[in-house]
């Protein structure tokens, strides 16, 4: 590579006029010393952001993990006891396809028997009697031509009420902004639709049950609510009806088909055929969900290990030792990608040995075996630990899964109390995650930011010490310049002198 003179004034220079010498290419030799101790702050300077970009990096990796895990909005948040204490619904027997059943951490374990399902919730519905022409409806053409028999007044409007809340139309609108008007009024609470299948027009209320009203009014002189004209729904007062079911010879009556009971979502899909056999529901421990939780936590922690094991044990090869910070004159004689293939090696090792990583490495490590959550549990008793001595990676954690089974089916509360509790909620000690989570934030707030300020500080020295020597350099070479002109002006006025005697001889040579 060539040397750099990124600090040297390169203004350009006419030299070596009179001397015939190559100035420029002397003084950049006097310079060479300079140069390289200029290039070699640069070079520093360089180090020394790689490594404040490197540890930025750290703290997003950190973050991340803390994000994801150790955050009660976290996708796979590992604060919830809900994660740990989970319970599952088995349905069987009768027309178990009649209701799904989903059963919540609050449930009690155990059997129930659906006896039968009579009637669902169903909403107050009106709608077209009898159907329109075979042909159907065009919803986007004038409801004066899609509805026959409408009456309207003499200026061709037409108004009606649903639930009180009263719209008025005109017969050149389209039934498209009839319906339209009606589903976005949030008081009127129902839904206009038209299908083509049925050919009808229905008017739905949002909710169901028996509470549930559907009020159809028409406006003076007007019969959009008729049942043998316009809409062909007959004006009146609709009600919904509720959801009956018998369970464990308990009759059930809900507004809705989705509802809780004793920590059991039910959602009724279908009524069952009278005198079918009784649908079978089991409520146990589901500890196959935790277990899949908690792997995928040790994916995670394993994957954060990793990295920060790799930044702190890489170094460079023997080989790869030559590849440093690259000076402005090196870049200029690459291309983009051959710049950043170098830097990638060069950036090897720039936090081989940190203290500051190899201190979190140490203190996570550390929580594996301390008990947790005011618990009898430390995560290493409920087969979370360190790899094997054959299978081991440095910090990373195995997990044995029949020896967490056997802890989940047995005290499912510990276990959850052992990851998710903290002193700030009252239990003696902090849980596994809070604790992994002070580990992190401690690092982050307190040791990794003082690193980086330093590297602030460190940077702004170089900087201004790069600064200086460069106005040194330029200094010394502006009076290399200043010498070298002052040569040149002494060669051109020996040069003139002797030109002058030359001729001089010539002349009184001739006169002879």
């Amino acid at each position: 590579m060539a040397s750099s003179l990124s600090g040297i004034n390169t203004t350009m220079r006419l030299t070596g006029m009179a001397s015939g010498l190559d100035t420029d290419s002397i003084i950049k030799t006097l310079s060479q010393i300079e140069q390289l101790k200029l290039d070699k702050v640069y070079q520093k300077q360089t180090t020394l952001s790689w490594k404040q970009e490197a540890l930025t990096g750290v703290r997003t990796v950190l973050n991340d993990f803390r994000n994801n895990f150790g955050s009660v909005l976290g996708a796979d948040s590992m604060l919830s006891s809900s994660a740990f204490n989970t319970n599952k619904a088995t349905v069987t027997g009768g027309q178990s396809n009649a209701v799904t059943v989903e059963a919540q951490a609050e449930a009690n374990l155990g059997s129930y028997t659906i006896d039968e399902i009579t009637q669902l919730a169903k909403s107050a519905t009106a709608s077209t009697s009898g159907g329109f022409a075979s042909t159907g409806l065009n919803v986007n053409a004038a409801v004066k031509d899609s509805l026959s028999g409408l009456a309207a007044d003499e200026n061709g409007n037409f108004s009606f009420k649903i639930n009180g809340q009263e719209f008025t139309f005109n017969k050149d609108d389209s039934l498209s902004k009839v319906m339209k008007a009606v589903n976005s009024n949030t008081a009127a609470g129902v839904t206009m639709s038209y299908s083509q299948i049925s050919n009808k027009i229905t008017i739905s209320s949002k909710t169901t049950g028996a509470e549930s009203k559907l009020t159809l009014e028409n406006g003076e002189g007007g019969n959009f609510f008729s049942a043998g004209a316009a809409s062909g729904i007959a004006a009146g007062e609709y009600a919904g009806q509720n959801a009956k079911m018998k369970i464990n010879g308990y009759d059930v009556e809900r507004s809705s088909n989705t509802f809780t009971l004793d920590g059991l979502k039910f959602t009724l899909n279908k009524t069952t055929t009278a005198g079918s056999e009784p649908i079978d529901v089991t409520v146990s421990k589901d500890v196959d969900a935790a277990v899949e939780k908690i792997k995928k936590f040790v994916t995670g922690y394993n994957t954060m290990i990793n990295k920060l094991n790799t930044l702190v044990t890489e170094k460079k090869s023997s080989t790869q030792s030559a590849y440093t910070a690259l000076t402005e004159a090196e870049k200029a004689e690459m291309t983009s990608e051959q710049i950043a293939d170098w830097e990638k090696i060069a950036k090897i090792g720039i936090l081989n040995n940190d203290d500051g990583i190899e201190s979190v490495l140490t203190a996570l490590r550390q929580t594996l075996y301390q008990t947790a959550g005011g618990t009898k549990y430390s995560p290493s008793s409920i087969g979370i630990g360190s790899s094997s001595y054959f299978d081991y990676t440095p910090g990373q954690i195995s997990l044995d899964e029949t020896k967490l089974r056997a802890a989940l089916e047995s005290d499912p509360d510990g276990v959850a109390a052992m990851f998710t509790e903290s002193k700030s909620s009252g239990a003696s000690s902090d849980g596994f995650i809070t604790k992994i989570n002070n580990v992190l934030s401690k690092y982050v707030t307190d040791r990794q930011k003082n690193q980086i300020d330093d590297l602030d500080e460190d940077i702004e020295d170089t900087k201004e010490k790069f600064d200086t020597m460069t106005e040194k350099m330029n200094a010394k070479i502006e009076k290399y310049y200043q010498q070298f002109a002052a040569m040149e002006t002494l060669i051109a006025e020996m040069n003139n002198q002797s030109s002058a005697i030359t001729a001089l001889f010539s002349s009184l040579t001739g006169a002879m």
